[in-house]
């Protein structure tokens, strides 16, 4: 299936999308897409979200879509501009890898040089995948409620400039790599423009990968009430 861009306000509900060669859904903007079933594409979603009405993506499976191709692996795929509301609330994830070339993330914003606002990622689940979450350039996302398995790679990226973004009430478990890293956009730390990012209420067990946290600004970090078990938690560095 493939929707032209330009089309707004568009609604999926209950369907199943599969073995698309390159994205599921292509170039809409202001999307409601619930109770569906995206699996076998290159790409799941690939969307703008630029206002004023935000996109939501409720209670879908998002499973294997690994076919060869850009961007192969990710399953909710913001293409461009920056995104004025987001929410993302109570999907499943599972053996979003990739091809091997491209860089795979259950969820990726698109790093507009605007930071893009109103992106609300809660009580998702992802297992199996290459990352949760690549965060580049937004300003006040909010990851909450999440449960992320297995990842092979960083669960949580957090790349660019990124101001107030928290993770809170959420488990990372039984990765290879590091559960949550940062890369710094400036010399002055976590972001350019000094934002703060907040983890809290947060579990995470079982890591068995990860590089040390060289380099990293982690005293830019605030951390509260974590449950922090084996392996490499936080890393910064310029790559995942």
């Amino acid at each position: 299936m493939y929707i032209c861009a330009g089309a707004e306000s568009v609604t999926f509900d209950g369907l199943s999308l599969t073995d698309a060669p390159v994205f599921a859904v292509d170039g809409l903007s202001d999307l409601t897409f619930a109770n569906n079933i995206v699996q076998g594409n290159s790409v799941g979603v690939n969307f703008n979200a630029t206002g004023p009405t935000p996109s939501t993506f409720t209670h879908n499976r998002f499973v294997d879509n690994n076919l060869s191709g850009e961007n192969a692996g990710s399953s909710i795929f913001v293409s461009s501009g920056t995104v004025s509301g987001l929410v993302i609330d109570g999907n499943l994830f599972q053996g979003n890898v990739g091809d091997g070339v491209s860089n795979a993330a259950d969820i990726s914003t698109p790093g507009a040089a605007t930071l893009s606002t109103g992106i609300v990622i809660q009580d998702n689940t992802s297992i199996d995948g290459a990352s949760f979450l690549v965060a580049s350039n937004t300003s006040g996302t909010q990851v909450t409620g999440n449960t992320i398995t297995g990842a092979a790679g960083a669960a949580i990226f957090i790349v660019g400039t990124n101001t107030a973004l928290s993770v809170t009430g959420t488990t990372i478990e039984g990765g290879t790599s590091t559960a949550i890293r940062e890369t710094t956009a400036g010399p002055d730390g976590f972001t350019s423009q000094g934002g703060v990012f907040t983890i809290s209420g947060t579990t995470i067990n079982d890591q068995t990968g990860g590089d040390p946290p060289h380099h990293s600004r982690l005293d830019r970090v605030r951390q509260h009430d974590q449950r922090i078990g084996n392996g490499r938690h936080l890393a910064g560095g310029d790559h995942c």
